[in-house]
């Protein structure tokens, strides 16, 4: 995959998302005129989730692959990117080694049994 791939890709997801939150805006505006009841907009977040977990990690992937080398510009970049969701995706590498060394230690002892 290519910068230009990835690039088509990230705007795909983006737009999705962006539909993704004016529908749920207009679902929230709907609701509170009482065209539709709150329950809908509850089910309307749960369908749309892999849409938006898609998307936010999709953004921490664009984020890394456009960091700036030099550290001289590293701080800029953190400024203009501080909305991103960095600490959840940062932070998986060792959930998830944490959750294999577990599953290990389930699997050995469920070998004695």
């Amino acid at each position: 995959m290519s910068v230009k791939h990835f690039a088509e890709y990230y705007r795909e997801l983006q737009k999705n998302y962006n539909d993704m939150v004016e529908g749920l805006h207009d679902l929230e505006i709907a609701c509170s005129s009482g065209m539709v009841e709150p329950e809908r907009i509850e089910q309307f977040m749960k369908t749309m989730q892999p849409i938006k977990d898609s998307f936010l990690s999709m953004q921490y992937v664009k984020y890394l692959l456009d960091k700036p080398n030099k550290k001289s510009k590293i701080k800029k970049y953190e400024k203009l990117t501080k909305n991103i969701e960095k600490e959840k995706y940062e932070n998986m590498p060792n959930e998830n080694d944490k959750l294999l060394k577990e599953l290990k230690w389930k699997n050995f002892w469920s070998r004695l049994e």
